[in-house]
């Protein structure tokens, strides 16, 4: 299921109001939405344009690209009809050709370009819409209704658009950092399954300021972007009551929820101090016990990589000064994090309390580790912390 081009322009809609030059803002939606969760994206973007009502589209644009037919994509802005009701339609900016889906990299980084340049003296920030699997090789027991397609086992982490061969597609961290020029952004969401990693953030500590992401899962009607877009498009943007807004809608449902902001400029700290701990204690953990583990495990994969809990994973190394070091820089860097009391497997979490951040436990894996070890060698989180 893929949007059609009608639904987003029409011949017969009056021409927008002319839009500002020079906006204070403009939010970016990049949306990898030829997917299973094509009917979720349809609601997501009605959400998006409720949100707007109530937004000074003055001083405030939105972007959004998605996948509109079988053989196109296009770059849309959201524009307003008519001066005195507040009528907002769908414009296309850009039309791109689908002969490469949405998470090659030469996409992306063309895209990301195009949309900056729209309004090029605005403060951007970034929304990534769609799955997610942090850095990990393979699916990780991640639960998505796959409609009789192939998962694709390699080392990516963001996507899952619907590509040739009825196969997955998908694209890995470091591609996505590299399409990404550094210093573009104010904000870098991720609304998406299990980017709040350390390995994540730490590969884009230097594309945005701050960064937004869930250390577990999200349900697939993820945010709720009617309520949470106009704080991220306050001049003073409130990342902290957006991200509540989001935690709020699925706690008081009873829902599992998680959701972390982050002060990217904090996180140096934070790699220097487990650098420390993890040089005085570098043997590998063989087995993680006592750890709360931010992924649902599936019987169907039920031995896929843990996205264990930051802090309560290094302190079985040390519970001493340098994990309190750790700690400490941690507290900086994580500004605002919320958990349900039940994870995604409706149970009581292992241990609390918890970060909001999770990190790999590297050696545990045995040969599946070592198999994609040089992946994970690549990672500037890997190099940072330890790399002697």
């Amino acid at each position: 299921m893929v949007l059609c081009a009608g639904c987003w322009h029409s011949k017969n809609e009056p021409e927008p109001e002319p839009q500002p030059v020079n906006p204070d803002g403009v939010t970016i939606v990049y949306a990898i939405n030829k997917s299973s969760l094509s009917g979720n994206f349809m609601q997501d973007t009605a959400e998006m344009k409720a949100a707007m009502v109530s937004v000074d589209m003055s001083r405030q644009r939105l972007l959004v690209y998605l996948t509109e037919s079988a053989s196109k994509t296009g770059l849309y802005e959201l524009q307003q009809v008519g001066r005195k009701n507040k009528v907002l339609t769908w414009r296309k900016v850009k039309e791109y050709d689908r002969r490469q889906t949405s998470t090659a990299p030469a996409v992306m980084k063309r895209v990301i370009s195009d949309a900056l340049a729209v309004y090029p003296d605005a403060e951007h920030s970034l929304i990534f819409w769609g799955h997610g699997t942090a850095w990990t090789p393979g699916f990780s027991g991640h639960e998505t209704r796959n409609g009789g397609l192939t998962e694709v086992p390699a080392q990516y982490g963001y996507g899952g658009e619907y590509g040739k061969g009825n196969e997955w597609q998908w694209a890995e961290i470091t591609d996505i950092a590299d399409a990404i020029p550094d210093g573009a952004f104010r904000t870098i969401w991720f609304d998406c399954c299990y980017m709040s990693s350390i390995e994540v953030a730490y590969q884009l500590r230097n594309k945005t300021r701050m960064y937004v992401a869930y250390p577990t899962e999200v349900w697939d009607e993820g945010l709720n972007y009617n309520d949470v877009l106009p704080y991220i498009m306050r001049k003073n943007q409130d990342l902290v009551g957006g991200a509540a807004e989001f935690y709020s809608y699925y706690n008081d449902k009873s829902d599992a929820v998680t959701v972390s902001v982050m002060d990217m400029s904090k996180i140096e700290a934070v790699a220097e101090a487990t650098r420390a701990l993890m040089q005085k204690y570098p043997d590998n953990l063989d087995k993680v016990r006592g750890v709360s583990d931010y992924r649902r495990k599936s019987i169907n994969n039920p031995d896929g990589y843990g996205y264990y809990d930051m802090m309560q994973l290094l302190k079985l190394k040390d519970n001493d000064a340098l994990w309190q070091g750790v700690q400490d820089s941690m507290n900086r860097f994580v500004v605002y994090h919320a958990e349900s009391s039940r994870d995604f497997n409706n149970r009581q979490w292992v241990r609390t309390p918890l970060c909001g951040v999770s990190m790999h436990s590297l050696g545990e894996y045995g040969q599946k580790e070592a198999d994609h070890e040089p992946f994970y060698r690549t990672l500037d989180w890997y190099k940072a912390v330890y790399e002697q």
